[in-house]
């Protein structure tokens, strides 16, 4: 029969019983069907009682409608009740859940997030050795990289090695014409030991590293010692010969600078000297005692090993190490002391780290054993593709935004964890600390305006915004901070974009949920000045470089007046463009005081002197010696752009310049790259592609685009010269998931002077994105991620390649602006905000064409304007209409354009079928097979006072919920019928799914709150604490049931078609109620002063199952209805049973619930219990909390909902688990099977997600995703998961879906005719009051 209400929850009234959505509904199964089903299960039945022969004619819900076969019954889903919640007072939102944090303006400290995507395998090598098995690891890149790629990982292969052909080679580095002069850490040979580390420290940073380490008889070249500390060295000096002596005096000289003093390698001597090298490098050999040997004399993979997987367990964990040569090695004979060092430290390096390397990750080869490539290469391959699935796990574990973000859109938290990144990154500069002090006068006084904060650019007004955030909560811990700086990702590039992220963050700190505007400035503007206006909580909004943003003039979201708690922080450039000069002039309009407008003003005398003298940062500190000339402090301008490069400058060995003025020194930075290599195109190809390449590249992209361009190259090669690059920019790149330039200063200069080549690289990269995959994918699918770089770049370079009105014609009419798949894949892969911005490209290029057209008064085509280019404006229209929706899923791309085109064929028919890239959308979706949800009705929502503005702020004044509270479905008596309850109104609603109609509508209804549908068209239905029996058909009263429920828990549930059962008032018993006269028949008595907390009634209504919460541990009590006695008391020794997260099978014979170990804090597990026997039938422990469950004997599976965002279905079977399904961002709390058992309907009951999602059960796969306009309060789903009706927050309609290219069930129009009851009552009204 089945059960309506049971839960352990508590309530929030007294006289109201508590919502929920997951309450199942009542349904009696066919013997025929029930038979198969239960041979799923091998034949079990509920224990000591064969099954009950009824007349199947006379049961209840098995009547028809019409011609309507009734369908069998479904399984159980979570047994909590089906029941409306007591109205609450709204409250601000004070705490957030720990990964959201960071909404707060207060990234947290306990996760990391620079760690990006990206995976190094990075080669530690000796150089002249190993070329054979580097060879083979170079061919394993290409498997190695679609498995990373379908991760959406980046795979980088670093080798910086030298490649020489023999072991004499290596001595190279003792060729003084090799050498080079700077920087300072890469004199004296030292320059591929200075470039392999930097790279380690720049990619272990923010990588995931995989040390591959090629080890031999040899440690490759030897290096001299760059310095020596000056004690060191006269410890040395004292024990050597006069000709070292005299070597020593020659080579090394003091540095009295350096901290502490030291002797430093001379490096301007000719090469004439090349023979002291060696006669200098045996010498330190042979006087050096074993300390300082080991401390000054090394090799490039010495300190490769000592800077990676001997100081980092994490390293020496993912490291594979290819062993080659004789171990222990030997000495041989006749050899000099170099050899001799060179021996006994490979056999210490040889021990230490078989100490530290995992036994697993080793591969030996020894000398006599021939190694085929095809052996090595499976072994390596197995190896790395184990280290990199635990790279997957660990980044997924510790540092990628998690699944469940409580409803919040990842893009957002990835903008706000972004921005913070970036705040972190540019706090290690230098700023005017004199304005902080204005900034904080400002932030902590009384002020009703915002502050701006004006200067040019270059002047450090990005630096100054990241003080702030690093300041503000030292100011006041309260401070909730919003940051955002312009144009570094998409959502802050316009004003509308930023302005929407703004909102939806505010909204989650006040409410907790995403704000409900469109996406437009006005409906933005009109949520933050009223929002703005009344928030009680400290808050503090800061936006750098307000005026590089799209739209900027538009000010209207700031309050005229901003309360004390409030504030604003604008900076801006002044006089650098009209669209800047008219943001000021608004800023002036709005009554915003001079005394708020404040410049950056120069560095003091003082204070610049300190910066060249000590304010170089933690890149240029790592080397104490380097010190700038005294003549570059006499510098007029003084900003923070010129410190930046001419710290640059003193690091790469400039030691003249002209002036120190900025132009001067930007054409000395030019010069000086430049100079570092052998070709100078090829730093002019690195500098305009990340000059063109708008919020940043891939560095693997870089490569990959580098060696396009150069054909010439390898890979190998490539790489070598990127690293190289990229290690003599410094600082002056920024390494953040992508590469881009540090300053915009820097990023127009390189425009102008490489303006030439830009058409050229916007070519390039279109040539190489397009030739790319849209998405990747493993053999089965399982893993998927879309090409983002691909949808980021196009078709914004190939914008840049068409300039003239015929190219732009051309370019409309490809496949970036009409190819509904790449709009679909690219909202997968990037969201809305991409798809709008590649439009406003278009947008503002036709609008300079039509404005040109009309200065000249020539008469040109109409191709530059909309109206011919109607599809442009169609799906503008459209992405703008359904932002929401298509950012919570881009999987309704498809049915919601589906849509809107219908829509739009009704107001503008001629227009559409003139178009022929519409009339082709048109014919494409017609075509599609895809399962979805199509929306049937459109709903009135009633808006409340300023939509989310009033809500959030929690005054508690909100109007009382006019909308249905509880949605019940009623199969049996058809198959698109549902019956809808609204306390408030006091109506019970019979809807059908397929018409949108209401059949009939019972008002006058004493406070209904849940019901149960018995037979005959009648339902016993809780009115306050009574059940009555209502004939929904005919629309009267039948009869009510004697005695009244408990106020907190008013729990019943079907036992047959002429009883129910309920939870006594005193909740120590469950009495039995006969439906005809309304008596107790009987009662089931748990024990004295035992008080139980939920019922659950199996679906044939034999079985009953109430929880106890009164003795320790909380049990289960399990009856048989029809032979009205107590089968089992269930328990488990130190455990709780959660029993309003419980389900039953139809036919009683599993149940299911969650239980919790006591006084531990580890997530609460699943157990089944065989109710034939009394036993434990199995046990799952989720790594989270369940938060719902369902069951389903049809399918032999339990449905877990998980707190992570997860659903995991296990095998009642075999107790594996079968499939774990993704797609919610919040705890799924719902889980619904159709009447059949066949789908699963899942959502979050707080909307804090606001999709549900129809899955295949035996299968698990996806069906449909809808997004709700608005909260659901409850929803049904009905058989074969063929229709879903929906109650909406503030809403007095139903909303019907109906589950498109589904093969089950029947057409619309056949269920559309479908007869509920008598058909003279069709739409009948009945007014229940007087009776």
């Amino acid at each position: 029969m089945g059960n309506v209400c049971s839960s352990g929850k508590k309530k929030n009234k007294d006289n109201i019983s508590e919502r929920s959505e997951e309450s199942p509904s009542y349904q009696l199964s066919s013997k025929r069907n029930s038979k198969a089903n239960k041979d799923l299960i091998n034949d079990k039945l509920a224990p000591l009682a064969d099954p009950e022969q009824t007349d199947l004619t006379n049961q209840p819900r098995n009547g028809t409608a019409g011609k309507t076969q009734i369908p069998k019954a479904g399984d159980s889903v979570s047994s909590t009740p089906q029941a409306v919640t007591a109205p609450e007072e709204l409250t601000c939102k004070t705490t957030l859940p720990q990964n959201l944090i960071p909404l707060q303006g207060r990234p947290k400290s306990s996760r990391r997030t620079e760690k990006d995507k990206k995976i190094i395998i990075y080669v530690l090598s000796s150089g002249f050795e190993h070329n054979l098995e580097k060879a083979v690891l170079a061919e394993l890149y290409g498997v190695l990289k679609d498995r990373c790629d379908c991760r959406g990982f980046e795979l980088i292969f670093s080798d910086n090695h030298s490649q020489f052909d023999s072991a004499e080679d290596r001595h190279q580095i003792l060729d003084i014409l090799q050498w080079t002069d700077s920087p300072l850490e890469a004199q004296g040979g030292h320059e591929e030991a200075a470039n392999c580390l930097a790279d380690v420290v720049r990619h272990t940073n923010a990588s995931y590293v995989v040390p591959i380490l090629f080890l031999g008889t040899s440690l490759g070249r030897p290096l001299l010692p760059l310095t020596i500390e000056s004690q060191d060295f006269s410890t040395v000096y004292s024990s050597a010969n006069e000709n070292l002596q005299t070597l020593l005096n020659k080579w090394y000289k003091l540095d009295d600078t350096s901290q502490p003093n030291c002797h430093r390698l001379v490096t301007n001597h000719s090469s004439e000297f090349n023979d002291d090298l060696q006669i200098l490098l045996e010498g330190l050999i042979e006087v050096f005692p074993r300390e300082l040997k080991d401390s000054y004399l090394t090799t490039i993979v010495e300190q490769e090993i000592n800077n990676t997987v001997l100081i980092s367990q994490e390293l020496a964990k993912r490291c594979m190490w290819i062993q080659t040569g004789n171990v222990p090695v030997k000495v041989p004979e006749n050899v000099g002391v170099v050899e001799i060092e060179n021996c006994h430290r490979l056999m210490n390096l040889h021990t230490e780290l078989r100490n530290q390397l995992p036994e697993k990750n080793l591969i030996r080869i020894p000398p006599t054993i021939q190694v085929k490539d095809d052996q090595l290469s499976s072994i390596m391959e197995s190896i790395l593709k184990s280290i990199i699935d635990g790279i997957f796990d660990e980044h997924a574990q510790k540092y990628s935004i998690p699944s469940c973000t409580y409803g919040v859109n990842k893009r957002l938290l990835s903008e706000i964890e972004t921005t913070g990144q970036y705040a972190k990154m540019l706090g290690q500069n230098c700023a005017n600390f004199a304005i902080l002090e204005d900034i904080k006068r400002y932030v902590m006084e009384d002020s009703s305006a915002p502050l701006i904060i004006l200067g040019s650019k270059g002047s450090g007004k990005s630096v100054l915004t990241s003080k702030i955030m690093n300041y503000i909560h030292v100011w006041s811990p309260d401070f909730n901070l919003i940051l955002r700086y312009s144009h570094l990702t998409e959502m802050s590039a316009s004003i509308t974009s930023l302005m929407g992220s703004i909102a939806d963050q505010l909204s989650i700190l006040l409410k907790g949920s995403i704000s409900e505007c469109k996406h437009a400035i006005g409906d933005y503007s009109k949520f933050l000045n009223s929002t703005i206006s009344e928030v009680k909580t400290p808050l503090l909004i800061v936006i750098d470089s307000y005026d590089d943003l799209n739209g900027s003039n538009a000010i209207s979201w700031i309050p005229d007046t901003l309360p004390s708690n409030v504030k604003i922080i604008l900076t801006i450039s002044p006089n650098s463009d009209l669209e800047e000069n008219e943001t000021l002039t608004n800023l002036k309009k709005q009554s915003v005081p001079n005394e708020n407008f404040i410049s950056l003003i120069k560095f003091s005398k003082e204070q610049w002197e300190e910066i060249l003298g000590y304010g170089g940062g933690d890149f240029y500190a790592a080397n104490g010696a380097l010190q700038l000339p005294q003549s570059w402090k006499q510098c007029s301008e003084k900003t923070p752009i010129q410190a930046k490069i001419l710290w640059w400058l003193a690091w790469q060995g400039v030691k003249h310049l002209e002036n120190t003025q900025l132009k001067t020194i930007i054409d000395k930075f030019f010069e000086t790259i430049e100079g570092r290599f052998t070709k100078p195109e090829y730093v002019r190809f690195f500098l305009t592609l990340l000059s063109v390449s708008i919020m940043g590249i891939k560095e693997i992209d870089c490569i990959n685009l580098f060696k396009l361009k150069m054909k010439h190259l390898d890979y190998t090669t490539a790489f070598r010269i990127w690293s190289k690059f990229s290690w003599h920019m410094g600082p002056m790149l920024v390494h953040m998931n992508q590469i881009s330039l540090m300053d915009r200063i820097l990023r127009m200069e390189i425009q102008k002077k490489y303006k030439s080549q830009e058409n050229e690289m916007h070519s390039l990269i279109v040539d190489y994105f397009t030739g790319q995959k849209n998405f990747f994918a493993d053999k089965h699918e399982k893993h998927k991620s879309y090409n983002e770089q691909k949808f980021l770049k196009l078709p914004y370079h190939a914008y840049m390649l068409n300039t003239e009105l015929s190219e732009i014609q051309s370019l409309l009419n490809s496949k970036y602006y009409t190819d509904l798949q790449w709009y679909h894949d690219k909202i997968m892969a990037t969201g809305c905000v991409q798809i709008l911005s590649d439009i406003r490209l278009i947008e503002n290029k036709l609008k300079t064409i039509n404005e040109e057209q009309l200065s000249s008064s020539s008469s040109m085509p109409s191709s530059s304007n909309l109206l011919s280019n109607l599809h442009i404006q169609l799906i503008k229209d459209f992405v703008l209409d359904n932002y929401k929706e298509l950012n919570c899923a881009g999987e309704q791309f498809y049915p919601l354009l589906k849509a809107y085109l219908h829509k739009c064929e009704k107001q503008n028919d001629q227009l559409m079928d003139d178009n022929e890239i519409i009339k082709n959308w048109k014919t494409f979706l017609s075509g599609l097979n895809e399962t979805y949800l199509e929306q049937l009705n459109q709903v009135a929502l009633e808006t409340t006072a300023t939509n989310d503005a009033e809500v959030a702020m929690g005054d508690g004044q909100g109007k009382s919920s006019r909308n249905f509270d509880v949605v019940s479905n009623l199969s049996g008596c058809g198959d698109c019928f549902v019956a809808a309850i609204s306390t408030t109104n006091g109506e019970i609603t019979v809807w059908n799914a397929a018409s949108c109609e209401k059949v009939r509508t019972l008002t006058g209804v004493t406070m209904p709150i849940s019901m149960c549908s018995v037979e005959n068209y009648e339902a016993a239905v809780l009115c306050r604490r009574e059940i009555k029996v209502i004939n929904l058909d005919d629309g009267f009263y039948k009869v009510t049931l004697k005695g009244v429920m408990n106020q907190k828990m008013p729990y019943f549930g079907l036992h047959d078609s002429k009883h129910l059962v309920c939870l006594s008032r005193n909740r120590m018993y469950v009495n039995l109620m006969n439906l005809e006269s309304g008596d107790c028949v009987t009662t089931f008595k748990a024990g004295e002063d035992r008080f139980l907390n939920s019922l659950l009634v199996s679906g044939d209504g034999r079985i009953l199952v109430c929880g106890d919460e009164t003795q320790k541990p909380f049990p289960l009590l399990v009856w048989h209805l029809s032979q009205r006695k107590l089968l089992y008391d269930l328990r488990i020794p130190h455990h709780d049973f959660i029993t309003s997260l419980s389900a039953i099978t139809h036919e009683g014979s599993y149940v299911c619930v969650v239980a919790k170990e006591l006084n531990e804090p580890t997530p609460n597990f699943i157990v089944v219990y065989d109710l034939q026997s009394g036993t434990l039938f199995k046990k799952w422990k989720p790594s989270c909390n369940t938060v719902s469950l369902a069951i389903s004997q049809g399918n032999a599976c339990v449905i877990a909902g998980l707190e992570d965002a997860r659903i995991v279905i296990w095998d009642l079977v075999t107790g594996n688990c079968k499939y774990t399904l993704s797609g919610h961002n919040a705890p799924v709390t719902l889980l619904k099977l159709d009447p059949l058992g066949k789908v699963l309907l899942s959502g979050d009951t707080e909307c804090r997600d606001m999709c549900i999602r129809m899955w295949e059960l035996n299968t698990g796969k996806p069906l449909a995703v809808y997004t709700s306009p608005r909260k659901i309060v409850s929803c049904e789903i009905l058989p074969n998961g063929r229709y879903v009706v929906l109650a909406l927050e503030n809403s007095t309609d139903l909303l019907s879906l109906v589950l498109r290219n589904h093969p089950d069930g029947n057409s619309l129009e056949e269920d559309k005719v479908q007869v509920y009851g008598k058909i003279e009552n069709n739409g009948k009204v009945s007014n229940l009051s007087a009776e």
